[in-house]
């Protein structure tokens, strides 16, 4: 029956419980519902003019839910149940326990409910706008790369009107894992203090900016690599099969001779004993492999057993790929990955079904790409100590966050065939790099002048980092750079030798200046990335703002009505919807009121009614 309605009820079925002392009341979740707790009560106090009455709010979800939806909602209710057939008295004993623990802790007075319900706050102020905002960054200092490969990116950027950022950092990241750990750089002559070229990366924007295209396109030359070892591991393979089977024949004819003679030994045992003469079986053909895209950390650790040189591990959508150290069964993972991350660590995994495996360094790039919405919670997850603040996402320093073009042209008739074939020709160079002769990596050392260069730029940046200048998430990024200049001077040194097809010995004072170009770039956008957290909270407040104009949240309601039930981006629990709520409250969206019940008291929020005006 309505609320409208309320006087064709037949009240006088209360008079049989004239007995009672008291009465619980329970809304349903919309204004209609709440407002027939007011028709009901007053009846109630007819018939029973000594009872107590109470109001109990259930927690609900959608508009309109009532007694029997909260019912299905709880463990204590069976999934099939039809709402009505008896419920069985297992159930119904936990059910009732349920309700009557959280009526004593929720429930309210008749007076103060409907007090509550016509004591909606007024909002003297307009609601000021949210915005969101981004750090500015440095441009991509692409003026560092070989010509060829300039020529190569801005035509790349041109073609399809994106920012070269989104080109040069897979770059960087693909050209590391190619040198991998072929060569490294000593940092200081007499020390044991050597980095490699991997690195980690990804690139940051929005859907539709053309990520994935972007990290595809400078792909390409690695694929051909792939495709080239594809072809030699087949022809391999089949050269493999036809030794393998002259090994058996010359095994078998073998086997067949030495048991001649090993029966004229019997028969005449002054002979000299035979002796089987059989070779070695041929060594089986190991695919060269350059790449990975979704292995477990058991498969990755025989690809890099068999590969030295180091992997890279490509992941289109990286947000996946971190989320995946969360799943049963592979919290471990995490670990593996945070030990790759310097080339330099071996690595022992030991597997009741597979047995034990060495790994003599763990030598691993990795680049993806992800929204920004994954990425700041990511990130603010970590910041404020919850999983991930274990320097995991400080590891990826090739993270680009660039502005995008505010328009769009269409590029025709670029002519990139011998631009193309000259960037072949540079990863070719470099693939062919080798280890020493003692299969170990060449070490390559800083000239004098660079050498000087960088014991001044390290001192001047060790000295900032113990200034306590920085919060402590972007200290422990920044000081993750002794690994990333190393490792950019090492790129950049043999894109430049490669173009002669020459192997650098020594890193110059150019290079090393160049590099630092490289340092200044990214640090711009490592401070947007981590400024970006302070969006979190601004998105969150829109997509709520939203939700509240849709009706899919009625006020006044309770920071569970919020996170419970729903997963939403931003208010996946209790202390995020409050900070939101709070910033909401500044921005004179919300009111907080707090709420009396019996038990622990609570806030309830209202809704400034101005922000319907707002499109």
């Amino acid at each position: 029956m309505g609320s409208s309605q309320g006087h064709l009820a037949d009240w006088y079925v209360l008079a049989k419980y004239r007995q009672h002392t008291q009465f619980i009341l329970i809304p349903d979740n919309d204004e209609a519902g709440k407002k027939y707790i007011g028709v009901v009560a007053k009846e109630i106090q007819k018939a029973c003019p000594k009872a107590e009455l109470l109001v109990c709010e259930l927690p609900s979800n959608r508009k309109g839910e009532d007694f029997i939806d909260w019912i299905k909602s709880t463990h204590t209710c069976l999934k099939e149940w039809d709402e009505f057939d008896p419920i069985s008295e297992t159930y119904k004993k936990a059910l009732k326990a349920n309700f009557e623990d959280y009526v004593e802790k929720n429930q309210i007075s008749i007076e103060d409910f409907l007090s509550q319900k016509d004591l909606k706050p007024d909002f003297l102020l307009d609601p000021l706008s949210i915005e969101e905002v981004l750090l500015p960054v440095l441009s991509c200092p692409i003026q560092t790369f070989p010509r060829v490969v300039i020529d190569w990116i801005e035509s790349l950027a041109d073609q399809m009107q994106i920012p070269t950022d989104y080109l040069a950092a897979p770059f960087i990241v693909y050209v590391g894992s190619l040198i991998g750990r072929k060569r490294c750089l000593k940092l200081r002559k007499g020390t044991d203090w050597i980095e490699f070229s991997n690195l980690w990366g990804m690139l940051v924007g929005r859907p539709s900016v053309m990520k994935s295209p972007a990290m595809k396109a400078v792909r390409k030359p690695l694929l051909l690599l792939v495709e080239n070892a594809s072809k030699l591991y087949e022809q391999a393979t089949k050269q493999f099969e036809q030794d393998q089977e002259v090994w058996k024949l010359k095994k078998k004819v073998s086997e067949e001779n030495f048991k001649k003679q090993f029966k004229i030994v019997l028969a005449k045992p002054s002979s000299s004993s035979p002796i089987l003469n059989v070779e070695g079986p041929p060594n089986q053909p190991k695919k060269k492999r350059y790449k990975s895209e979704d292995p477990t950390v058991e498969k990755l650790g025989e690809l890099l057993i068999e590969n030295p040189q180091g992997l890279l591990l490509f992941r289109d959508e990286i947000a996946g790929w971190l989320n995946s150290f969360e799943k049963t069964g592979r919290e471990n993972d995490r670990q593996f990955f945070l030990e790759s991350w310097s080339g330099k660590e071996e690595f022992e995994v030991d597997r009741i079904s597979r047995g034990s495996l060495r790994i003599p360094a763990l030598c691993l790039s990795i680049f993806g790409s992800i929204q920004p919405g994954p990425l700041s919670q990511y990130v603010r997850s970590a910041i404020k100590g919850g999983y991930g603040d274990d320097g995991f996402i400080q590891r990826f320093q090739v993270i680009v966050w660039p502005d995008t073009k505010d328009h769009w042209e269409l590029i025709e008739n670029c002519q990139m065939e011998q631009i193309e074939e000259d960037v072949n020709q540079i990863f070719y160079f470099l693939d062919q790099l080798a280890f020493d002769q003692q299969d170990k990596p060449v070490i390559l050392h800083f000239d004098t002048l660079a050498q000087k260069a960088f014991n001044e730029w390290q001192k001047e940046f060790e000295n900032f980092l113990r200034k306590d200048l920085l919060p402590s998430y972007l200290e422990s990024h920044f000081a993750k750079y002794k690994k990333l200049l190393p490792a950019l001077c090492l790129v950049l040194e043999h894109l430049r030798h490669a173009i002669n097809k020459e192997c650098p010995i020594e890193v110059s004072e150019d290079t090393l200046t160049d590099a630092l170009l490289w340092i200044d770039y990214f640090g711009s956008h490592a401070k947007r990335l981590y400024g970006s957290i302070t969006n979190a909270i601004p998105k969150a407040a829109k997509e709520l703002i939203q939700k509240i104009k849709n009706g899919i949240i009625q006020e006044p309601f309770s920071v569970r009505d919020i996170y419970h039930g729903h997963h939403w981006s931003g208010l996946a629990n209790s202390q995020d919807v409050e900070e939101v709520l709070e910033y909401l409250i500044e921005k004179n969206y919300l009111i907080g009121t707090l709420s009396k019940t019996t038990g622990r008291p609570s806030y309830k929020y209202w809704v400034n009614p101005k922000i319907f005006e707002i499109v």
